[in-house]
């Protein structure tokens, strides 16, 4: 059981994510009702697109005088040549703009091969100078949110338009960091907390890092989408560089009494709460009362000291087998091993 201390600071999360969600309702809110306001007084109003419902359909008109709207024409001006090369006229307001190029008259083209249409041009997106978010929402969605035209759609439609704009920008800044580098930067916290653990000869260090991890503070793994789940992607990394290190150790060691030391340098200097918390993730280091549990049995059991049990294990090893060196446990990298 985690002492008060850990309890009021597991409390003073929830009250923070409950804060976080009552104010993420009440921006929502005020949201909803900033578009009601502003439906109302720009229908009708010249300087603004408008729509135009007539039976069968419905026409909306771009501003090209908007710099959205004039990027959006330069952008679609490919698909307007070729519709006026196929036809011999321009798209009425009942016409397809993406047309399937097999059929006589102009008719939509198939899913997927809109699909491909849009592709193309999110391909080409750098070169007319849009940003490719707004492409690939507008590929998912199926339409195109504006300042300019906002005011047509619903707050919802508004709201799902820019949550998506903001996925897609979000995943072109994650491929821009090295997926090895993530396990680079976490390996390094993960050491000075093993570090810190010799240092201090106290258990918390490692319960500390978790936390940041579990919360999702550490800069790498900061995300405000995981809610409840907050972390998971940091934890699995963890994991895995723990039980590299860890397993790596015990196959080039190879000694029948290496769980016996590990666990007995634990006893003396971390406790015999945290031996005997660490004894039941050590079947990974060959210790034969450790009990036969999966990774996600291990995790539901160990709660919060999941993590932190693993690094105790790699303090273990580095203080009985590596010389009190932690570099001696990062030849163990996984993605070094790989190479």
């Amino acid at each position: 059981m985690g002492s008060s201390k850990d309890r009021r600071g597991a409390g003073q999360r929830r009250a923070a994510k409950v804060k976080s969600r009552r104010q993420r309702l009440a921006e929502e809110e005020a949201a909803r009702e900033r578009h009601t306001r502003l439906v109302v007084e720009r229908t009708g109003d010249p300087r603004f697109v408008q729509q135009e419902t007539f039976p069968g359909g419905r026409q909306v008109r771009w501003d090209p005088q908007t710099p959205t709207g004039a990027k959006l024409n330069e952008a679609l001006e490919e698909q307007l040549a070729a519709f006026r090369a196929k036809f011999g006229r321009d798209p009425g307001p009942n016409d397809p703009l993406f047309f399937d190029p097999d059929a006589d008259e102009p008719i939509s083209l198939p899913g997927d091969a809109w699909h491909g249409a849009l592709d193309e041009m999110i391909a080409k997106a750098d070169q007319i100078g849009l940003d490719p978010a707004y492409l690939k929402a507008w590929r998912e969605l199926g339409y195109v949110i504006t300042e300019s035209n906002q005011h047509l759609f619903s707050a919802a439609d508004v709201q799902a338009w820019s949550d998506a704009v903001e996925k897609y920008e979000e995943d072109a800044d994650d491929t821009d960091i090295d997926f090895s580098d993530l396990f680079d930067l976490l390996a390094d916290q993960l050491e000075a907390a093993v570090q810190e653990t010799l240092t201090q000869q106290s258990p918390e260090p490692a319960r500390l890092l978790a936390d940041h991890i579990i919360d999702g503070d550490l800069e790498i793994l900061d995300s405000d989408e995981h809610d409840d789940e907050e972390g998971a992607p940091g934890i699995s990394i963890a994991f895995a560089i723990l039980a590299a290190w860890t397993s790596s150790a015990r196959e080039e060691l190879d000694t029948a009494d290496l769980a016996d030391t590990v666990l007995n340098w634990l006893t003396t200097h971390l406790g015999e709460s945290i031996a005997a918390l660490t004894r039941r993730a050590a079947g990974i280091i060959g210790a034969p009362d450790a009990p036969d549990l999966t990774v996600d049995q291990l995790a539901d059991e160990l709660g919060p000291d999941f993590i932190p049990a693993m690094l105790w294990l790699a303090t273990g090893l580095v203080a009985e087998h590596g010389a009190g060196d932690t570099a001696w446990l990062r030849r163990y990298d996984p993605h070094t091993n790989e190479d």
